[in-house]
């Protein structure tokens, strides 16, 4: 069962016992207020009204005529309540398109949404049409304060199919799943998340939705591609199977967006993240040693394109989709997927000697990292995440360095000099705390450290 919806009604309760007994196949649990069944043992219907809307999570207000045009005074009460409970985006009121009503004009202007005329049950589905398509909407909240706050993503698994109902629509969860995936990443909890979805996958696949199962599936792929990730020799990479494990899930999920099988923001969000992370597995594939030459050539052609396709739907999803500056997605979580994905075009332009175009990503890649740096510095977010940020930053700069040096290009070595203490210090203080900070990205910073500085 997804929701418990309670339906409000002025006029007659016809159309609200219908559109309850619509819901239902679409597996939500419909309450129509009042004491329709005169079966309360509350004494009065104010009791059962708000007994009943306590219990739910979503609510549909249908506005018909009772006496000439008047809306019944007891509907607004419940409106109000319901607005302050569930908000905005869980209040769905209705009204029928031809039918003129008495009502206050904020409401009308506001969120009342004409719907299909016609008979009870023509009206209803009208009604139940509606509420679904106001089940895709987009997670507007700023995506960098989510991931920080991922005991909240965790509560919204938990209780999504739990009895008490849930606390988001499955195209919601859709979408707060893929901001976990990222959230486990930057706390390092991979395993725990890893374990986490996958239980939640095993317990609940048979209720999930397209767009939920997706979301899913790709979450507990990318998980377990970074805790297959290696470090012999200087190179990061994963294996064959490994690589090939996810690449298997993300075609199944890039073939189900061609076919139209899901629809909505959530396309253009999987699609994004799908891509930029694609380029991440190419590149860590590419660093196998067990490939030969032109294998590894391919997969840093292939890394290439997969980095360039993200950057422009990035372009694209800022365009389509202003709440990303309004909420600073742009200038947060989207510029740390730029980031990453400057820093795979680098090491493949690298790979191919394209100095020109190397330098010009690995610069970009610096100036996302040192913007998130200055952003989120002084307690804006989790220190775990910060940390993460920091170790991202030293890693590139070192690798900044490092090729600025080799190539003899034009650029302030006394500015870098100085990067290059900081980078210093920074071991200094991971190598103290003996923590988990310390993993393969922090060991090749210290491999490049001893180089940059002859030991």
């Amino acid at each position: 069962m997804k929701d418990k919806v309670f339906i409000a009604w002025s006029g007659n309760s016809e159309v609200a016992t219908r559109v309850r007994e619509i819901l239902k196949e679409h597996d939500y649990m419909g309450y129509v207020g009042g004491n329709e069944d005169n079966n309360s043992t509350r004494f009065t219907i104010g009791d059962t009204v708000i007994h009943q809307m306590n219990e739910c999570n979503q609510f549909i207000a249908i506005l018909q005529k009772k006496d000439g045009n008047i809306v019944s005074s007891n509907l607004y009460f419940e409106l109000g309540y319901a607005l302050a409970r569930y908000g905005v985006k869980k209040v769905h009121a209705v009204r029928k398109k031809s039918e003129e009503l008495d009502i206050p004009s904020d409401l009308n202007s506001f969120m009342l949404q004409p719907v299909v005329d016609g008979d009870v049950e023509t009206f209803a589905r009208g009604i139940v049409q509606y509420f679904l398509e106001r089940q895709k909407m987009s997670v507007d909240e700023n995506k960098m304060q989510l991931i920080d706050n991922r005991y909240q993503l965790h509560n919204m698994i938990a209780e999504h199919y739990s009895p008490s109902g849930s606390l988001c629509s499955d195209y919601e969860l859709a979408q707060y799943i893929l901001f976990y995936m990222h959230s486990a990443q930057m706390f390092g909890d991979e395993k725990g998340v890893f374990d986490e979805i996958s239980e939640f996958q095993r317990k609940h696949y048979q209720e999930f939705s397209p767009e939920l199962r997706m979301s899913v599936e790709l979450c507990i792929a990318f998980l377990k591609l970074l805790l297959e990730v290696k470090l012999e020799n200087g190179m990061i990479f994963v294996e064959d199977i490994a690589y090939s494990e996810y690449l298997d899930v993300t075609e199944d999920i890039l073939s189900g967006l061609s076919n139209g099988e899901t629809t909505g923001i959530f396309v253009d969000w999987i699609r994004l993240l799908v891509t930029e992370q694609n380029a991440y597995a190419h590149m860590l594939y590419a660093g196998s040693p067990e490939n030969d030459d032109d294998t590894r050539d391919s997969l840093y052609e292939m890394v290439i394109t997969a980095a360039l396709d993200s950057l422009e739907l990035i372009k694209s999803f800022v365009a389509d989709h202003p709440i990303c500056i309004e909420n600073n997605d742009n200038t947060g979580f989207l510029s740390l997927i730029r980031a990453y994905l400057y820093r795979n075009l680098f090491v493949s332009y690298k790979h191919f000697g394209e100095s020109e175009k190397a330098f010009e990503a690995l610069e970009k890649s610096k100036d996302e990292r040192a913007s998130l740096k200055a952003k989120f510095a002084n307690g804006a977010i989790d220190s775990k995440i910060y940390d993460t940020f920091l170790m991202e930053y030293y890693l590139i700069i070192a690798e900044y360095i490092q090729y600025a040096r080799d190539n003899s290009l034009s650029v302030n070595m006394v500015r870098l000099g100085i990067e290059l203490k900081k980078i210093g210090k920074y071991l200094e203080h991971i190598k103290a705390e003996e923590s988990e900070k310390h993993n393969i990205y922090v060991k090749r910073i210290e491999e490049y450290h001893k180089e940059l500085i002859g030991q």
